[in-house]
């Protein structure tokens, strides 16, 4: 017998009546995973892609299951963009007003399909509490946004020549977080976007959350951090790779890590450093040949070991015909970053920064610092 939680005032014969017993066991399980969802982030609402639901709960029905459930007013749906590139809508779920505010009790459910205890074991412990929960790095981040507000100090002296009617804007889409999911993942790398990645670290220093500003950290230089290393990480989950193709020199990890890599290329080349960055990220993540890049001499040169490993990496190309080499980089720093805050309930991310409640940087220096020393990776350097 399994730990189900209902609300006490649903009606579960009505539901017995209009499905079979297997999508019964699945709607039990549909049920369980909203009921945490909600009750983890402490929202009416939570974001679920459909492939999730299909394959992780459902079956190729769970359209039709979840539409009738609906009808039968039990759940309601809200749709937003899936991400901030393409016109696709994501859904997010929740119980109708009734069911969410009614108390929630415990029901026993024996699965009698293989399949649907397998899915419910696979979801949640044996105490009925969830096991893993995808959609948790988005859920937290839209919880706390929607708890940020504007410092009115900042700005006005930040906006003091500026359209005013921005701040409206602004706050429609705080107060409007949990509506429209400005939480989202992208395609290629799994790359997490929220309502600040495309804004300007400006608009970011005018947030404060319980009235105290927030703060950030973030991995310096951090594309060429993760390749640094590249060669300690765990890299299964990238079939085209072989490890034993990827290597690293030693005076490149020494310069990234003990040094400024920017002022070290720039002033090989005279550049600036912020012209040298640009440049840098370039031959990094074009999806042309590295054979006519202006950096590929000085790689040629001084660090023939990681050249070739980003030659290696170029060759392939992702299922969506994208460069393998950024795609590889910015999963393994997505999926640190994630792994190092994934005990937090209080942030939201931009790319490789993490923002949080002023006070706490120390605390989040220490988080990542004890982390990367967990994984016998070299610790990088940090911005604040």
């Amino acid at each position: 017998m399994e730990n189900i939680y209902l609300p006490k005032n649903l009606n579960i014969k009505n539901i017995e009546k209009s499905f079979s017993s297997t999508e019964l066991e699945q709607i039990f399980i549909f049920f369980n995973y909203l009921f945490f969802q909600t009750k983890f982030i402490k929202q009416k609402s939570c974001q679920i892609y459909s492939k999730f639901i299909e394959n992780d709960i459902f079956s190729k029905k769970s359209i039709k299951i979840v539409q009738y459930l609906i009808d039968l007013n039990i759940i309601e749906k809200s749709r937003s963009y899936a991400n901030f590139e393409d016109i696709k809508f994501c859904k997010s779920y929740s119980f109708v007003e009734k069911y969410y505010k009614s108390k929630f009790i415990e029901t026993k459910v024996e699965f009698k399909y293989k399949t649907n205890l397998k899915k419910y074991n696979n979801l949640f412990l044996k105490n009925g509490k969830l096991n893993k929960i995808d959609d948790v790095k988005y859920n937290v981040q839209k919880y706390f946004i929607s708890k940020i507000k504007i410092n009115e100090e900042i700005f006005s002296e930040i906006n003091k020549n500026d359209n005013i009617q921005y701040k409206d804007i602004l706050i429609n889409e705080l107060s409007n977080v949990e509506k429209f999911n400005y939480v989202k993942e992208d395609k290629f790398a799994g790359r997490v976007y929220n309502i600040f990645t495309n804004k300007s670290s400006k608009i970011r220093s005018m947030l404060e959350f319980n009235d105290k500003k927030l703060s950030f950290i973030d991995i310096k230089s951090s594309q060429l951090t993760f390749l640094a290393q590249l060669d300690k990480f765990d890299l299964k989950k990238f079939d085209k790779i072989e490890k034993e193709n990827i290597e690293i020199d030693e005076n490149f990890k020494k310069i990234v890590f003990e040094d400024d890599i920017y002022e070290y290329f720039g002033n090989k080349m005279g550049w600036s450093r912020e012209k040298t960055k640009k440049k840098m990220l370039v031959f990094l993540f074009d999806t042309k040949t590295l054979k006519y890049n202006e950096l590929t001499p000085i790689f040629q040169e001084e660090f023939p070991k990681t050249f070739k490993t980003l030659n290696y990496l170029k060759q392939f190309k992702t299922m969506y015909n994208k460069d393998y080499c950024s795609f590889v980089l910015q999963s393994v720093e997505k999926n640190t970053l994630f792994d190092v805050i994934k005990n937090e309930t209080e942030y939201f991310t931009v790319h490789d920064s993490v923002y949080f409640e002023s006070g706490k940087e120390q605390y989040y220096k220490e988080l990542f610092t004890n982390y990367f020393n967990s994984k016998n990776l070299t610790c990088p350097k940090f911005n604040y």
